[in-house]
Formats: structure tokens, C-alpha cells, sequence
């Protein structure tokens, strides 16, 4: 389709659609989330002699995305060697302990997600965010695409390019068709509409604003490394998979036509099975995929806890920050404390008003 092949991220340098290399009926969303694992991001600390210890508790905290991030440590007051003089080189100025993460490689990218001081508070907005929460829930629900708008602030043309691309997928849901496998085409038995998630033909839209502190990562890397200033209207991003960013659609692309031809590349069936032969770029979520697609618990990060005011914390438990999430019970581990918690307390006030009703009868 000649809007899926124009559809490449703002300076990314992305494969377009090759000839098929084994062709199958298989969706291009549902193969994507069973057969293309997520490439992970290249994070890289500076950091000139002894770490202090608050420099210690984000490294620690950083290192528990270890496989959805491959972590190298320089230190810049060391002697030089062949491995690190292009890093030093690049950034052998700053004077902290700085954090710097970058596209995996093979995405030809040269902006950085992250360039900045490394602190409890930057890894956190790294390692997650409630958008990302928010796509990969409703690809777990079974959702072949969500489709991220990144809003201008003008009110009135984010909320006109809502309305087209919420009216167009509602329009395609009902059009669009799963292709049929052939009669032992496909034998895997993850390819199943009774197995999680759900084998269905579903989009939603997910509004995001981009003065939204919370997602302040989040948001350059759906740019691709592109100023966000140099944005002037509205953007629409459908994430797929395990969150890969097919394509970005500046506000003057944003049209039904577009968003028709996206929603049927991702529908219709895979002709190429090599990730890397297909439009996008990986995105980061920390999911352990695998599980979703075995239908066990997988291991989403909620909101990690805030920083610790003293070196104590460097012996916290870090995997208390991670609750668990089902395809049939999306209440994570905080979810059920409070709960807990809250009956516990309904229960004591039940009793002291039964006691109290006793005396005074008394």
C-alpha cells in the first residue's frame, strides 16, 4: 500500500515493504506480537570516579531493565582505550553523572531518547509511563493497533483529528475482514482465537498531551529524535505488536485515507515474515511478551515508587515495584493492599458501631 511504504518515522531510516519472504495469512498485527521480539534500547552512564549514592540507587534502579536495556558504565576519569574514545569524545564534558539511551541498534537514529544528569526520577520516567501502561493493556485485550494522537494544544484541531481517525477505525472495524488461514498453512497453535489475547479486529485511539510530565520520555521516542518544537499540529502514531511504531502521521496527514491504509496493512496478511524488512522502529515497554502470548502473569511496571531521601534505600527491594497483570485481572499488587486495607477499615468501623449500639442499650 503506497501510505504504509510513505509512512516512515520522522527521521528514521526504516526498511520499507520487501517482497515476501514466506508468505502466510497470518494478520501483520498478530504476527508481529508473536514472532518479532522487541529490540532493546542502549543505555549508557558517565560518571567520573566513585558513584555517589544517589548516582548508586538510580544505576540500581536502572539495572532491573537489564534485557529490555543493554547498560554500559564509562568511567570518564579512567585511561582512555579504543572502546570508549568515540564516547568520550561525544561526552567527555559533562561533569556528572549523566545517563544517555539510544534506539537499539540497527535504527539508524542519530537524536537521543535521553541525555541528561541520572537520577531516580529520569530512570523512572524512562522505564515507564501511564500511556505505555495504557497501550499495552489494550493490546492485551486483543486490540490490533493503538493509534497514540499526540496533541498540538489547540483545542479544536486535536479535537477534530480525534473525531476523524476515531470515525474511521469505528468504520473499519465493521468493513475490514482477518484474513483465513489456509488449510495447513499455519499449525501454530499460538495462532488461535480462543488463546490470549483474543484474536480480534479492534483499534482504539489514545489522546496524549505533550506537556504531559509524566510521559516526557515517552514522547521522544515516538519523535524519533525529531525536536518536538518542529511540530506544530497534531501527530498519530499506531503502535502494534510489542510496541512497534509503525509509521508517525504529521497533522496534514492525518486523513481518513491514511488511516485506512495503516489499519489494512496491519489486518491484512504478513507477506514478510523478517521484522526488519517491515516498516517501524521498537519502542520501550518493559513486557515480558512471552508470558502474555503463554497467557501467564507478565510483569508490568506501575508507577516506580519516588526517590529515597538516604542511602538506605540502596538495599530496597526494587521488584516491589513491578505488579502483576492477567489477561482476566488487571489489579496489580499496590491495587490489592489498598483494597485490603480499605475492608479492613470498613470492617472495624461495622464492629465499633455494633458495640456502640450494644451499650447503649445496656
Amino acid at each position: 500500500m503506497a501510505a504504509v511504504k510513505r509512512c516512515l518515522v520522522w527521521a528514521l531510516v526504516i526498511g520499507a515493504l520487501s517482497a515476501p519472504a514466506q508468505a502466510c495469512n497470518v494478520p501483520v498485527f498478530r504476527y508481529a506480537l508473536e514472532r518479532w521480539p522487541a529490540a532493546p534500547y542502549q543505555a549508557l552512564v558517565l560518571h567520573r570516579g566513585a558513584m555517589s549514592d544517589a548516582d548508586q540507587l538510580a544505576l540500581k534502579l536502572l539495572q532491573t531493565a537489564q534485557g529490555f536495556l543493554e547498560i554500559q558504565t564509562v568511567d570518564l576519569a579512567q585511561p582512555s582505550d579504543a572502546a570508549t574514545a568515540p564516547i568520550r569524545e561525544k561526552y567527555g564534558s559533562v561533569d556528572k553523572t549523566w545517563l544517555v539511551v539510544r534506539y537499539p541498534d540497527g535504527i539508524r537514529v542519530e537524536g537521543e531518547v535521553v541525555s541528561a544528569p541520572l537520577s531516580v526520577r529520569e530512570v523512572q520516567l524512562l522505564l515507564d509511563s501511564p500511556a505505555r501502561q495504557a497501550v499495552v493493556r489494550r493490546i492485551i485485550d486483543g486490540e490490533a493497533a493503538v493509534f497514540v494522537l499526540l496533541e498540538s494544544g489547540d483545542r479544536k484541531k486535536d479535537d477534530a483529528a480525534a473525531a476523524l481517525v476515531e470515525t474511521e477505525l469505528k468504520r473499519l472495524e465493521k468493513t475490514l475482514e482477518l484474513p483465513k488461514p489456509q488449510q495447513g498453512q499455519w499449525d501454530d497453535p499460538r495462532y488461535d482465537k480462543e488463546g490470549p489475547p483474543a484474536l480480534r479486529l479492534a483499534f482504539s485511539v489514545l489522546r496524549l498531551s505533550r506537556g504531559d510530565a509524566a510521559e516526557q520520555r515517552f514522547i521522544p521516542m515516538l519523535l524519533g529524535g525529531r525536536p518536538l518544537a518542529d511540530i506544530k499540529g497534531p501527530a498519530l502514531f499506531p503502535i502494534f505488536g510489542r510496541g512497534r511504531l509503525l509509521c508517525a502521521l504529521p497533522g496534514e496527514r492525518i486523513t481518513k485515507e491514511e488511516v485506512s491504509d495503516i489499519a489494512s496493512f496491519l489486518i491484512g496478511p504478513c507477506s514478510c515474515v523478517v521484522k526488519e524488512q517491515n516498516p517501524g522502529v521498537d519502542l520501550f515497554f518493559m513486557v515480558d511478551w512471552e508470558s502474555v502470548l503463554a497467557g501467564q502473569a507478565s510483569a508490568i511496571p506501575a508507577a516506580p515508587a519516588p526517590a529515597l531521601p538516604s542511602t538506605a534505600g540502596l538495599k530496597q527491594d526494587f521488584g516491589s515495584m513491578v505488579y502483576v497483570a492477567t489477561f482476566h485481572n488487571f489489579f496489580g499488587f499496590v491495587d490489592k493492599i489498598l483494597f485490603a486495607v480499605g475492608l479492613g477499615v470498613l470492617v472495624l468501623v461495622i464492629v465499633l458501631v455494633i458495640l456502640r449500639r450494644r451499650a447503649r442499650r445496656n
